[in-house]
């Protein structure tokens, strides 16, 4: 039957998880449940329920009920209840000695929301079949994304509903909690879809799974990944099919309450300690290890040292997950610091802590640094808003584009990947649409930006890009604004299949290329390893063979007829690799006046004072008419990119800190190599097989202990409940 129900509170102590954010860290991890404490853990539970649902002491206006067959009877009951209004909220709980307990607050369903700290989810039906429960919610199998099943239940049947036929092939993922069959399972299945709803994410299958039935259209998530509406009106709806159907939609999300997550995410804690000269650090770091040796809790010892770093001019920023990890780094600090200082070096640890002996200091000034959205990989920024929920928001701006614009079906694969070949074909596929790439790129940038300026308060004060990173300066510094992202990533997915996806089309026409010639045959690109003067100089005996990136000294990129392009790579001798997408760009081929006119847009300053550099004369640019700008994008779109003058020009104008923004750390390794043994700082905010709270972490620590203008409020405990710090 049809249900206005809301879920508000959640309380889970099951196998080893003995808390409700423990338990949806496995889930996120894909962690097999095993058996905990031989307890009875259904009082830790129902405490939990009703402080996540801040209900006050006592029973009043408080029900009860217990699942004994099912959990879709324990919620008709829960709902009758609710029926009496002196009746404000009824606990539905269930538990097993072995595996442990759950307990949930289910309220009545208000339109306004802000009785609860958050709503989970909406129950919106319940009944004994799928079939029942998804006509009484008024959908369909496919207007679901996510289907939970119990360990008791067959997939025979919901392969039917949900079949390749009806709702497409590998269409709804498909979860289960890994618990053996019991009531527990059944109500653990719904608090785990309800947590997914609310932190915006499709769990990870746990390994071991049964088959999935022939011509079904589920598939199991190897790993999770963000949820990704389709359209702006889609609900995210959840059908969970364990002793009795229940079909959830989501509520508020995370990222409605916190901006920033980082304390219930990450066990990486940040202990920044200053002083002002070498031996007042050795001090500090002494006095901090005595603090944590004596008992003193290392969120505490975080707190105090960041409120007195400003006034420090020497600084060491140390990592680590626990008291004892961080009294490690200490440690190491103390033992090794003392050389590093002699020799003039940065003192940087495995775990990412550093600390600048001969720090840059803030006076230094701060670029962006946006790679080619080509540099896309698999996996992108899974677990971005995870530890930043705010930023959900900036994926939903894509939302009413075509399905999957944000590249989720080919960035986060729904077919399995078995060993090293399967990813291989997977990256392969990655790279074979290049304009869902590039906005999935463009847009993960744009939301690291605001992770930078927004929530660690980093101060920028110029910004610039390689190659195709030029339009996504434009779009995070807000020359082409944000609110108008939607007409840029729209009008990118139909200009790159004519600019640089066809390549094959515009190579045809130029160089009347016949028909019967097979694409392979046509153009193709490749890294060389090789000085970019002496390619130049071997140019001319090649007619089809073009320069198109200087990317670092010994390092650049060809392209063109493949097979002038293997010939020129024998008579240099140097060592070549053949690049997956084969863009026609940074040529003579390109269609630059085309390209200006699919780019004019509206275009205004940065919306703060940041100095814009462009590869266009390799100096900043202050143009704000749309047509000359567009021209001047397309321009470089049109020549070599020379990203070693660029970052030259950069340094020459005071820039000591390049933080890279985008996909990987490519541009991170050119700058060091560019720049040498000169002063400057080149870090990245993402790495690819790295969780991203390692990655910003590492990359804070590092600007931090040069005295770069960082706030470390994110990494330490700012709310009394030790909850998550809200940034808005």
């Amino acid at each position: 039957m049809s249900l206005g129900l809301d879920l508000v509170g959640i309380g889970v102590s099951l196998g080893q998880s003995e808390d409700t954010d423990r338990w949806e860290a496995a889930i996120h991890a894909g962690e097999a449940i095993t058996p905990g404490p031989a307890a009875d853990r259904l009082g830790a539970a129902v405490a939990q329920a009703r402080a996540d649902a801040a209900l006050p002491q006592g029973e009043q206006a408080l029900a009860r009920v217990t699942v004994e067959a099912g959990t879709s009877e324990a919620l008709l009951a829960a709902g009758a209840l609710l029926s009496d209004r002196r009746v404000e909220a009824v606990l539905v709980v269930a538990s097993d000695r072995v595996w442990g307990a759950v307990a949930l607050v289910i309220a009545r369903h208000e339109p306004d929301t802000r009785r609860w700290p958050q709503v989970y989810a909406t129950v919106e039906a319940v009944a004994r079949q799928h079939d029942e429960a998804l006509a009484a919610a008024g959908t369909d199998p496919a207007m679901i994304d996510y289907v939970e099943v119990g360990p008791s239940e067959s997939l025979d049947g919901l392969a039917r509903t949900w079949s390749e036929a009806t709702v497409g092939a590998r269409h709804t993922a498909l979860g289960t909690s890994g618990l053996p069959p019991a009531t527990v399972s059944s109500l653990a299945a719904v608090a785990k879809a309800a947590l997914c709803l609310h932190h915006l994410y499709l769990p990870a299958a746990p390994q071991a799974e049964p088959s999935l039935p022939e011509g079904s259209g589920f598939y199991r998530p190897t790993d999770s990944r963000p949820w990704v509406r389709t359209s702006r009106r889609r609900v995210r709806r959840v059908c969970v099919v364990a002793l009795g159907v229940v079909v959830l939609a989501a509520a508020t999300t995370r990222g409605d309450l916190v901006s920033v997550d980082w304390r219930r995410v990450s066990r990486t804690r940040l202990l920044a300690l200053g002083g002002s000269d070498h031996e007042g650090l050795l001090r500090e770091l002494a006095s901090a290890r005595a603090a944590l040796l004596a008992g003193t809790a290392l969120d505490v010892v975080c707190d105090q040292a960041r409120r007195t770093l400003p006034a420090a001019s020497r600084r060491v920023v140390l990592l680590a997950g626990d008291s004892a990890g961080m009294v490690g780094e200490l440690d190491s600090c103390l033992r090794d610091l003392p050389s590093a200082e002699r020799e003039g070096r940065e003192w940087r640890s495995p775990a990412g802590s550093c600390a600048a002996t001969r720090p840059l200091g803030a006076d230094g000034k701060i670029a962006l640094v946006y790679p080619g959205l080509f540099s896309v990989y698999l996996g992108l920024g899974a677990d971005l808003t995870r530890c930043f929920p705010g930023l959900a928001h900036w994926g939903e701006r894509s939302a009413g584009l075509p399905p999957d614009t944000l590249a989720a079906r080919v960035v986060h694969p729904r077919t399995p990947i078995a060993d090293a070949d399967g990813r291989m074909r997977a990256a392969a596929e990655l790279v074979a649409d290049p304009a869902t790439v590039l906005t999935a790129g463009l847009v993960f940038a744009t939301g690291q930006t605001e992770v930078l300026r927004r929530f660690l308060g980093l101060r920028v004060d110029g910004a610039f890009g390689y190659c195709l990173g030029e339009i996504a300066v434009r779009i995070a510094v807000g020359c082409w604004r944000l609110t108008e992202q939607e007409d840029i990533v729209s009008h990118l997915t139909t200009m790159c299949p004519q600019t640089l996806v066809d390549a094959k089309r515009i190579v045809r026409r130029a160089w009347a290329a016949p028909a019967t010639t097979p694409d392979e045959n046509l153009w193709s690109m490749r890294l060389l390893f090789a000085d970019a003067e002496e390619v130049r100089g071997a140019l001319d005996d090649y007619d089809r063979v073009f320069l198109t990136h200087v990317n670092a000294p010994g390092e650049v990129v060809i392209a063109g007829d493949p097979a002038q392009c293997e010939a020129l790579v024998a008579r240099l001798g140097g060592t070549a690799l053949r690049i997956g997408h084969s863009a026609v760009v940074h040529c003579p081929l390109v269609e630059r006046e085309r390209l200006a006119t699919e780019l004019r847009r509206p275009t205004s300053p940065p919306r703060e004072p940041i100095e814009v550099l462009s590869t266009y004369r390799y100096r900043p640019t202050e143009e704000t008419d749309p047509r000359r700008v567009a021209a001047q994008v397309a321009d470089t779109l049109a020549k070599t990119v020379d990203f070693p003058r660029l970052v030259r020009a950069a340094y020459d104008r005071g820039y000591r800190y390049f933080v890279e923004v985008g996909p990987g750390d490519t541009c991170t390794r050119w700058i060091t190599k560019i720049l040498g043994g000169r002063e400057h700082v080149a870090v990245s905010a993402d790495r690819a097989d790295e969780p991203v709270h390692l990655t910003v972490a590492t990359l804070a620590a590092r600007l931090i202990s040069h005295g770069a203008p960082v706030d470390s409020a994110i990494f330490t405990a700012a709310q009394g409940d030790g909850r998550a710090l809200v940034l808005r």
